[in-house]
């Protein structure tokens, strides 16, 4: 198969951008609650040592078993990510892969170093029972890979929406310290450990109202996950301003696509979930686990659902860009438009043996738009254009030679162009 051929894919029913965010959303969903998971696990650890409660040693211990299926989760869909943007936008990973070479490999490295030392942290509990200060050293050696690992990730999904001046510098370190990179990286860090927390505060109070023989032990837990979650809960409105006025001074266009423009419906969702989970985490704080336990449930599971409703927002926020401002979803770099008169005449056009069909599926229009029932969620459907450029060939040429900032411009010939016209002013 050529590689021109490759870049044409199209994922059917969802559309190509919507399964990448869907599979990605995932991902990161599974991705902070592992990495978080260390922080609690450690912090557990790190108590039970300095009080001398085992319950905390146990409750770290459990918490790491769970994690490391996890872990083997995140990577098979770490997989998945890499499988479907190969097959689904080839020219673009290339692009991304060779701009973030070298962090890329670091995060591998990082994941490698995570998979280790957390197999090493797990399976070395009682023969460090009387050196936990040793122990606890290889839990920061896990909760630091893990941090890393997705500190490099986040760095590559913020180019994506502020790529800021790299292309003018060309500077590995533009690349990375972009204009989002420290904002989002809060934004992330904070959500890691509630999330990872929240879960283990719902099982915790599932289990007290399953195992009343360890009733005891499962309050107990959940207490020390609750006061986790809620504090993360409060701490997540201050990270979330100062990212979104990080991006507003960055990009301002992609300011607005996220509180108003096409993903505005997942942030304000958002909004309304984290709202009502701040609220009720003040409210659980008041009142504490014995009286406020059934309050924590409701704020976690409504905080949990909040998530991929705000990762979600941010991959949606760069549509219709790959990059934002210099790769279309088409996959093709935003460059000026291509220079073809409107004077030529029919005998200058050299003829061209494609249909309207074909051009459409050279130049990757689907990507974006839905052309009869099938192809993107981006751009508006290509219907009625006959009625909505008034049948007059010259202005529909004209707005597909120079269209919206955020559409990539036909740079096809002549007769490609007349062809296409004519295909969809028929349409």
């Amino acid at each position: 198969m050529q590689f021109e051929q490759l870049t044409g894919i199209t994922f059917p029913i969802l559309g190509n951008s919507r399964v990448m965010a869907l599979v990605i959303t995932t991902h990161v969903f599974f991705a902070f609650i592992a990495v978080g998971s260390f922080y609690v696990s450690l912090l557990a650890e790190y108590l039970g040592y300095k009080r001398n409660q085992p319950q905390f040693d146990r409750l770290a211990k459990g918490y790491m078993t769970f994690i490391a299926q996890m872990v083997k989760i995140n990577g098979v869909l770490g997989v998945a990510i890499l499988v479907l943007l190969i097959s689904l936008f080839p020219i673009f990973t290339g692009w991304l892969y060779t701009i973030f070479f070298w962090p890329l490999i670091g995060e591998v490295f990082f994941f490698m170093v995570l998979m280790a030392s957390s197999i090493w942290y797990r399976e070395t509990w009682e023969k460090y029972a009387n050196r936990k200060p040793a122990h606890l050293v290889i839990g920061i050696f896990c909760a630091g890979a893990a941090t890393l690992s997705a500190l490099i990730i986040n760095a590559a999904q913020a180019f994506m929406l502020t790529p800021g001046k790299y292309f003018a510098t060309k500077n590995l370190l533009d690349a990375v310290f972009n204009p989002t990179m420290v904002p989002s990286a809060f934004h992330l860090l904070i959500p890691c450990i509630l999330n990872a927390a929240a879960v283990l505060g719902i099982y915790a109070y599932i289990q007290h109202r399953k195992k009343l023989t360890e009733q005891s032990y499962y309050n107990f837990v959940g207490a020390f996950t609750a006061r986790i979650t809620a504090w993360g809960i409060l701490l997540q409105p201050p990270a979330g301003l100062f990212y979104l006025w990080v991006v507003y001074g960055a990009n301002h266009t992609a300011f607005q696509n996220i509180i108003s423009g096409i993903s505005a419906p997942f942030f304000w969702t958002m909004v309304t979930l984290g709202s009502i989970g701040f609220i009720l985490s003040i409210i659980y704080l008041i009142r504490g686990w014995e009286r406020g336990k059934t309050v924590f449930l409701i704020s976690a599971i409504l905080v949990l659902f909040a998530f991929p409703f705000g990762a979600y927002n941010r991959e949606r926020a760069r549509k219709p860009f790959l990059v934002y401002g210099q790769m279309y979803m088409t996959q093709k770099p935003v460059v000026q438009p291509p220079i073809i008169s409107m004077n030529t005449t029919a005998k200058e056009i050299v003829p061209s043996s494609k249909s309207g069909k074909d051009i459409i599926q050279e130049h990757n229009c689907s990507v974006c738009h839905v052309i009869q029932g099938k192809g993107g969620t981006v751009g508006p459907e290509l219907k009625g254009l006959n009625k909505k450029f008034n049948a007059d060939k010259v202005q529909l040429e004209k707005f597909l030679l120079s269209p919206p900032v955020a559409m990539p411009p036909f740079d096809g010939s002549s007769a490609d162009l007349d062809i296409l016209v004519e295909y969809l002013l028929h349409l």
